[in-house]
């Protein structure tokens, strides 16, 4: 119980839609609503449903009369109407305790019975899924109840998922206790979004789908897999998210095409941040096909194509990728390829002009090729500051990576250790490539008191409990053996390597492994 006023809310199970989502709405407020299909919350048996009710609806701080076609019939509501003449015969109504919620998607012919002397006091209109008035519903049923109304996360602007969840949870057949349950976990998830807290976001999603089978036993849901993949792409596990969309491109039901679509963009994702960007083309191909109208996934397939060096380099020139692949309301994207298109092309100077005319709008992608032209101009101070800035402002894993390594390749090594130190390998963005990193850094700067700390740093590369073992990939197995080397380790070093199936990681055929 979460020590909120008590509810009791008098529906029809042929309302179930709506009234679920008022149920967990209300739920999120702190609002305890009694809810015969929570599990400990059902009518006893051995004793009438009309006792029953009754104790619940003394026990009630606060009575909602949903008011639709259901709820008035004289046979559909035969309960409803029981339940609304024995409160307002307790007094609640003349108590100011009963709340009208009328339901727009099912209104009543005539609001007979005893639902008549609802229709001269204050009533709410609702509809579950209309989410242009749904906070402004909610605050005001929270208003009748003496309960402030704090939208919830899922309504964050910043959390792009909640639309395409609750489209989901639409589909399925769900108890109110289920959807309650469903929304619970989402909405502590949408808090991590909001707050860019990705590690937290990921173990609850994860902790859902692996406990689905208890939490909602006769429910397979899509869009929760798939949110675990963008996660797993913004912490930088590019394989995990790879397993993640796979299984989404399997869904199946109402929406599969949908899903498959986005199962296949995130693919494309997850291959272009490993810069295999043949095969991002091709699953951003299969992602088109299935949302067509989709710009950014159109864009996204066109960036790989060109740094893929196959069909899009014979193009005529970016301004012709402008006119044709990108609308005009979506110039930075346009901008962005074309910076993009003179970088692949050796075209430093042209792709500064074309990246600096984004201004603020420099997203991740755009920061780290306009940082690259810089460098080749030989302006590398000018290079640091633009991934600086960029690191600073949107904080991923990939922008501290590209700034510690050019802090490296510039010379300073020790201004490099400082972001592993500081942010890449600190549990919300450790993976073992990271890691083993590190670990180089200190070796090249080769002082006596850093070899303990290389030591415990590969040692923490090959403790299985610091990261999920579900299936290991060629790259886990590839930087354990680079961990192993660096401990002297070298049968078992040339043992991971052989594991790794040909992972091409940039160190794998250097001769100092002696493994030519």
């Amino acid at each position: 119980m979460s020590g909120g006023p008590q509810l009791f809310i008098s529906f029809s199970s042929m309302d179930q839609h709506d009234v679920r989502t008022l149920f967990a709405a209300l739920q999120l407020q702190g609002i305890d609503c009694w809810d015969y299909s929570a599990a400990g919350q059902e009518l006893p048996l051995g004793k009438s449903v009309e006792v029953s009710l009754r104790e619940r609806i003394d026990a009630c701080d606060y009575f909602i009369a949903i008011v639709s076609k259901s709820t008035t019939d004289e046979t559909s509501g035969r309960f409803t109407r029981f339940e609304l003449q024995y409160a307002i015969d307790q007094g609640l109504l003349e108590d100011g305790k009963i709340l009208p919620v009328l339901l727009t998607a099912n209104p009543p012919t005539d609001w007979s019975g005893p639902y008549r002397r609802l229709q001269a006091i204050r009533w709410v209109e609702f509809h579950g899924a209309d989410a242009a008035t749904f906070d402004e519903r909610m605050a005001e049923i929270c208003a009748k109840l003496k309960v402030p109304y704090v939208p919830p996360s899922l309504r964050d602007p910043r959390v792009f998922f909640s639309r395409y969840l609750l489209q989901e949870a639409e589909q399925v057949k769900l108890t109110n206790a289920e959807f309650i349950r469903l929304m619970q976990i989402m909405n502590k998830c949408a808090e991590e979004v909001a707050t860019g807290q990705w590690l937290a976001a990921k173990e609850l999603i994860s902790s859902f789908l692996q406990l689905g089978g208890l939490l909602i036993p006769r429910v397979q849901l899509t869009y929760p897999i798939i949110l675990k993949g963008v996660c797993e792409l913004q912490l930088g596990e590019f394989n995990d998210a790879e397993q993640s969309f796979t299984k989404a491109t399997r869904a199946a039901g109402p929406q599969a095409d949908y899903f498959v679509g986005l199962g296949n963009a995130g693919l494309g994702h997850a291959c272009y941040q490993q810069q295999r960007f043949d095969e991002a083309a091709v699953y951003f191909n299969r992602a088109l096909e299935l949302l067509p109208d989709d710009k950014d996934v159109e864009f996204n397939r066109l960036s790989s194509l060109l740094h893929s060096g196959i069909g899009i380099m014979n193009a005529a020139g970016p301004d012709e990728i402008d006119q044709t692949a990108l609308t005009a309301d979506e110039p930075s994207q346009a901008r962005k390829l074309s910076g993009v298109f003179h970088y692949k092309r050796g075209e430093y100077q042209a792709a500064i002009d074309a990246f600096r005319s984004l201004e603020g709008e420099l997203d991740e992608v755009s920061a780290i090729y306009l940082s690259r032209a810089h460098t080749y101009n030989g302006n590398e101070t000018e290079a640091l500051e633009i991934l600086r800035n960029a690191a600073a402002r949107l904080g991923t894993a990939n922008l501290y990576h590209h700034l510690a390594s050019a802090y490296v390749n510039a010379g300073s090594p020790f201004a490099g250790l400082e972001i592993y130190e500081r942010v890449l390998c600190q549990p919300a963005c450790r993976k073992r490539q990271y890691l083993v990193e590190y670990a180089l850094i200190l070796k090249a700067i080769d002082e006596p008191t850093m070899r303990n700390k290389i030591r415990e740093i590969c040692n923490l590369v090959l403790n299985l409990e610091q990261f999920s073992q579900a299936n290991l990939s060629g790259e886990d197995f590839y930087y354990m053996g680079f961990a192993n080397y660096l401990l002297g380790r070298y049968e078992l070093a040339r043992y991971e390597f052989e594991r790794s199936s040909g992972f091409d990681g940039k160190y794998y055929d250097h001769e100092e492994f002696g493994l030519e």
